[in-house]
C-alpha cells in the first residue's frame, strides 16, 4: 500500500517572506507537476522515514535533469515539463529554446508558462527548478512536427540547464537578438565581479553601459556575447594597469596589447578574424591614435591585412588620457593567423604601436625674409660666369599645411635665344610639383649679351608621400623630390645649398644597400640611426661599411633590450681599423660616466663618431673609434666597460 504521508514537503523560494495564500498555490502547482512527470514510487513508499530520505536522494538525483512532455490523443495542446537542479535563469532558457526553435520558421503559441524554484526541506537544502510550458497548435500535423522536434531539443535542454556556458553557446549558435545578448553580457560581467572582486569593482558596470550604448545592433548581432564581454573586461583591466603605470612613470608612454582569434556570425556563414585590443596613454593634448595608426602597424608585417568594416571601437577618458581601442582584422587572402604569427606580433607590435601615436602640430607663421631672398639672388648670380653654366638653385622650406609641403625656390639662369619662359616649362611638364610664381626679374648681363634671369617661386608637394611610419614628415626626401622634378622640367641644375644634403642622401642609400634585406625591413629605424650620428659632418664623410657594423650592433642590442629591464647592456667588437661600442640604458643619467671615460682615454680625437638615439624608454649610445692600433682599440672598449661597472 502506497503511503501519501511520505510525500515530502514543498517550499518555494517565496515562502520565506510571503505567507499569503498564493504561496500555497505555487507549492501545489509544483507538487502537481512532480506527480505528473515522476514515477509514483519516487515519492510514495512504505519505507521508514530515514530509509526513505537516503533512497529518495539517490533515486531523485539520478533522473535529473528531466525533460518530459505529455500529449493526449487528439488534443492540439502539448505540455512540456522541466525538472532540474537550480541554475540561474534555467527557466528562461527552457522557454527561449522551445518558443524559438520548437517549430523552426514559425513562432509557436505558448498558452501557459509556469516556473518556480523550490526546496524539499525535509529531505535536503538543495534548490530545484520546475517548469511547465503548454504549447497550443492550430493543426494536428503541427503537433506531430513539434513532438519530433522535442526529441531533438531534449538533449540540448538537458545540457543547457546544467551549464550556463553551454546554455549561452546553444542560444548563440541558434541565433540571439541584440537585446538577448545584452542580457547575457550583463550576466557575464556580474558573475565576473562576484567571482573576482580583487580584479573587478562595480565601476565596470558604467564601462559596460557605455559600450552597450555606443555599439550598434549590427555589431552585437554579428558577434558572440562572450566576445563583447571580453572587450568590456579587457578594457577595464587595461585601464587599471595603465593608471598604475602612469602613477609610477607619468612621463612615459605605456601600452597594453592583446591579440585573440574571434568569430563573426554573418548571414552567409562564420568568418574567423583577429581581434586586437590596445590600451595606451596619451602624454600631450595634441596626440591622436586612430584606426589608421593601428592598421598601419600591423600592415608593416602583413601588407595585405585589412580592417573588418565597422569593427573599430575606441573609448577615451579625458580625465586620465587613456585610450582603449578594439579592431578586427583579416588577411587579404582570408587565411587564419597562425600561432607563430600571433606570437611574433605580440613581440613586435607594442613598440611599433607606440611609434604610431601621431602628434598634431599647429601651423607656423613665419613671413619670408626678403632681405635674405635678395642676398641669395645676388649670390647665385655671381656663380654664373660662363654661357654654358647650368642654372643655380637655392631651396628652402617654407611651410606645411594639412595637405601640402611648400618650398621657396630661387632659380637663377642664363637666358639664351632658344630659352623658353619658366611659366611655359612648368605648364607643359607632367609633374606633381605645383608652381606658384612670385617674381621674375633680370639681375644682370653676361658679356653684355646674355641676360641673367632670377625666378622666385613656391613649389608645393602633397605631404602624404613623405610621411614616415611615425607620421613625421621627411623633409630631406621632400626636398630631394623638388630637385628631381626641377631637373625633369628645366634640365640639370646646381643645388647650391644642398651639397651636404645630397651627400648625406648618397651615404644613407649606400648604407641601406649594404645592409640588403635588413636595411629594407628596418628602413625607419635605419633613418633614425643615421640622423643620430655626430659630428653632423661625419654623416657626409664616413664610409657605409663601419656604419653598417655599428647598426648591426645596435639592432642586436635593441632586440635584446626590448623586453629587458636591465639597468644597462653593452655590446662591442673590433676589426683592424675600428672599435665599435653600443650601450643601451634605461636611465640616461648613466651617460656621464661613459662620456668621462671616453674623454679620459681619447681626450680629443678626430677619429671618433658618436651616436645617441632614444627609443621609447631606452637610450642608446654608440661609438666608432677609427684606430689601427690594437692596444688603443682595446683600451677604448675597456674604458667604456669599466665606466658602466662603477
Amino acid at each position: 500500500m502506497l503511503l501519501y504521508k511520505n510525500f515530502p514537503k514543498i517550499e518555494t523560494v517565496v515562502d520565506s517572506f510571503d505567507k499569503s495564500s498564493s504561496t500555497e498555490l505555487y507549492s501545489s502547482s509544483v507538487r502537481n507537476a512532480l506527480k505528473r512527470i515522476l514515477p509514483a514510487d519516487v515519492f510514495y513508499s512504505e519505507f521508514l522515514e530515514d530509509e526513505f530520505c537516503e533512497d529518495w536522494k539517490k533515486e531523485f538525483e539520478e533522473i535529473l535533469p528531466l525533460v518530459k512532455w505529455i500529449h493526449q490523443e487528439g488534443s492540439l495542446n502539448i505540455s512540456v515539463f522541466l525538472l532540474c537542479r537550480y541554475r540561474l535563469n534555467a527557466g528562461k532558457f527552457f522557454l527561449d529554446i522551445l518558443s524559438r526553435w520548437l517549430s523552426p520558421g514559425k513562432r509557436i503559441n505558448v498558452g501557459l508558462f509556469f516556473a518556480a524554484d523550490f526546496k524539499l526541506p525535509d529531505i535536503s537544502n538543495q534548490v530545484y527548478t520546475a517548469a511547465e510550458i503548454v504549447i497550443c497548435s492550430d493543426q494536428l500535423q503541427d503537433v506531430e512536427l513539434i513532438k519530433q522536434n522535442l526529441k531533438v531539443l531534449e538533449s540540448e535542454i538537458r545540457l543547457g540547464v546544467v551549464s550556463g556556458y553551454h546554455a549561452s553557446r546553444i542560444l548563440e549558435i541558434k541565433g540571439l537578438s541584440a537585446d538577448e545578448k545584452t542580457s547575457l553580457i550583463q550576466d557575464r560581467i556580474t558573475a565576473l565581479v562576484q567571482a573576482r572582486p580583487q580584479d573587478f569593482d562595480y565601476d565596470i558596470f558604467s564601462q559596460m553601459q557605455q559600450f552597450l550604448v555606443m555599439c550598434r545592433d549590427e555589431f552585437k548581432v554579428a558577434r558572440e556575447f562572450q566576445q563583447m564581454s571580453r572587450i568590456i573586461y579587457i578594457f577595464y583591466l587595461f585601464r587599471k594597469i595603465l593608471r598604475k603605470q602612469g602613477e609610477v612613470s607619468p612621463d612615459k608612454r605605456h601600452l597594453s596589447l592583446k591579440l585573440l582569434h574571434s568569430r563573426l556570425h554573418l548571414p552567409f556563414g562564420t568568418k574567423k578574424v583577429l581581434s586586437m585590443f590596445v590600451g595606451v596613454n596619451l602624454l600631450k593634448e595634441n596626440e591622436i591614435f586612430e584606426q589608421r595608426h593601428l592598421l598601419k602597424a600591423i600592415q608593416n608585417h602583413f601588407p595585405t591585412v585589412r580592417a573588418i568594416e565597422d569593427s573599430f571601437f575606441v573609448n577615451e577618458n579625458r580625465d586620465d588620457r587613456i585610450l582603449t581601442i578594439y579592431l578586427e582584422v583579416e588577411k587579404g587572402d582570408g587565411g587564419d593567423f597562425s600561432i607563430d604569427e600571433i606570437k611574433n606580433l605580440r613581440k613586435v607590435l607594442p613598440n611599433e604601436l607606440k611609434s604610431q601615436v601621431e602628434h598634431l602640430l599647429r601651423p607656423v607663421f613665419m613671413p619670408r625674409n626678403e632681405e635674405e631672398v635678395m642676398r641669395n639672388i645676388i649670390t647665385l648670380s655671381q656663380q654664373l660666369k660662363y654661357v654654358n653654366d647650368i642654372p643655380q638653385v637655392i631651396i628652402s622650406f617654407d611651410e606645411q599645411t594639412d595637405a601640402d609641403l611648400s618650398f621657396t625656390v630661387i632659380l637663377v639662369r642664363i637666358l639664351k635665344p632658344e630659352s623658353l619662359l619658366i611659366q611655359k616649362l612648368f605648364h607643359d611638364a607632367k609633374t606633381g610639383l605645383k608652381f606658384f610664381p612670385d617674381r621674375i626679374r633680370k639681375v644682370g648681363m653676361l658679356r653684355k649679351r646674355y641676360p641673367k634671369e632670377a625666378t622666385v617661386f613656391r613649389a608645393c608637394l602633397p605631404n602624404i608621400a613623405f610621411l614616415r611610419s611615425d607620421h613625421t614628415v621627411d623633409l630631406y626626401k621632400a626636398r630631394q623630390e623638388v630637385i628631381t622634378e626641377l631637373q625633369k622640367i628645366i634640365g640639370e641644375v646646381r643645388d647650391f645649398n644642398g651639397g651636404m644634403i645630397s651627400k648625406q642622401i648618397e651615404v644613407f642609400l649606400s648604407l641601406k644597400k649594404s645592409l640588403g634585406d635588413i636595411g629594407e625591413k628596418n628602413e625607419f629605424l635605419l633613418e633614425n640611426f643615421y640622423h643620430s650620428i655626430f659630428p653632423v659632418e661625419m654623416r657626409s664623410l664616413i664610409d657605409s661599411e663601419p656604419l653598417k657594423e655599428l647598426f648591426l650592433l645596435f639592432l642586436d642590442l635593441s632586440q635584446k633590450s626590448g623586453g629587458d629591464k636591465k639597468k644597462f647592456e653593452l655590446l662591442s667588437k673590433e676589426d683592424e681599423k675600428h672599435a665599435f661600442v653600443m650601450v643601451s640604458m634605461q636611465d640616461f643619467s648613466l651617460k656621464q660616466p661613459i662620456f668621462d671615460a671616453v674623454e679620459s682615454v681619447l681626450i680629443s680625437s678626430p677619429g671618433l663618431v658618436f651616436l645617441h638615439l632614444q627609443m621609447f624608454e631606452v637610450s642608446y649610445i654608440g661609438y666608432i673609434y677609427f684606430c689601427d692600433n690594437t692596444e688603443k682599440r682595446q683600451l677604448f672598449i675597456s674604458a667604456v666597460q669599466q665606466a658602466l661597472d662603477f
